[in-house]
C-alpha cells in the first residue's frame, strides 16, 4: 500500500523556518522524505533548524537567509528557488496592543509581515511558474482570525482573517491547476511567540487551555484504541 503521507522527490519551501512551528514544520516534511528550502532572517538558528532535518533518505536540504521585508532579499530568494511541490508561509510576528493605542504604522508593520508578504511571495511564484501543478499552500494562521477574539490582538487578528479571505479566494483560481490551498488555524502553541501572547492571558485562561489540549488528546487515544 502507497504511503499518503511519502513526501520523497517533493521540493517544499518553508517561511519562518529558524524557530516554532515554521521550524517543526521543516524538520517534520524532511521526516516524511522531502527535500526543503527553508529561509528566515536569522541565519544561526537557520543553522540550527538544517542540523535537525532529516537526511535518511538522501533529501537534499537548502538554507537561504532573506528578511522577505526587503525587496532586494524577497527577489533573491525567488531566484535562487528552483520548482515547488509544497509552500509553507509560516514566518510571521504578533502585536500586542490595546485597539485604541494602534497606531497606523503598527498596523502596516503586521499586515505587511503577516499578510502582504505572504501575498506577494505566493504570487510572484505563481506568475513565474515556479510551483507545480498538484502541488500544496499553506499558510499558518490563527484562530484569532475567524474563531476567538482576545484583548490587545486587533491587528493580529486582522492580519490573520485577511489570509483566511485570500485562502478561499486562491483555491478557487488555483484549482484549474490543481493546486491546493490551504489555511491552517492554530490555537496556542508552546513556541517563543507564545510567550509574548501570555502576556495578555490570565493563568487560568492558560490552564484552561492546556487541560483542554489533554483532554483531546484522551479522547484521540481512545478512538485509536478503538
Amino acid at each position: 500500500m502507497n504511503n499518503a503521507f511519502d513526501l520523497a522527490g517533493k521540493h517544499i519551501l518553508i517561511t519562518g523556518a529558524s524557530s516554532g512551528i515554521g521550524r517543526q514544520t521543516a524538520i517534520t516534511l524532511s521526516q516524511m522524505g522531502a527535500n526543503t528550502t527553508i529561509t528566515g532572517r536569522d541565519l544561526q538558528r537557520l543553522k540550527e533548524t538544517v542540523e535537525q532535518l532529516d537526511t535518511s533518505k538522501n533529501q537534499k536540504h537548502e538554507l537561504i537567509q532573506a528578511n522577505l521585508a526587503h525587496q532586494t532579499e524577497f527577489e533573491n530568494l525567488i531566484d535562487q528557488l528552483q520548482n515547488l511541490d509544497g509552500l509553507v508561509h509560516s514566518a510571521g510576528t504578533i502585536l500586542l496592543k490595546p485597539f485604541n493605542f494602534i497606531k497606523t504604522e503598527d498596523l502596516k508593520s503586521i499586515m505587511n509581515i503577516n499578510f502582504e508578504i505572504p501575498f506577494a511571495l505566493t504570487q510572484q511564484l505563481v506568475k513565474q511558474k515556479k510551483i507545480n501543478k498538484s502541488a500544496s499552500i499553506a499558510f499558518v494562521s490563527s484562530i484569532s482570525g475567524n474563531a476567538v477574539g482576545t484583548i490587545a490582538h486587533s491587528a493580529y487578528a486582522s492580519s490573520k482573517a485577511a489570509l483566511g479571505g485570500l485562502t478561499k479566494v486562491l483555491a478557487i483560481e488555483l484549482a484549474t491547476k490543481k493546486i491546493r490551498v490551504n489555511n491552517l488555524c492554530a490555537g496556542m502553541v508552546q513556541t517563543e511567540l507564545l510567550e509574548r501572547i501570555h502576556q495578555t492571558l490570565t493563568p487560568e485562561q492558560i490552564a484552561n487551555d492546556q487541560a483542554t489540549k489533554k483532554d483531546d488528546k484522551r479522547i484521540e487515544i481512545r478512538r485509536t484504541k478503538k
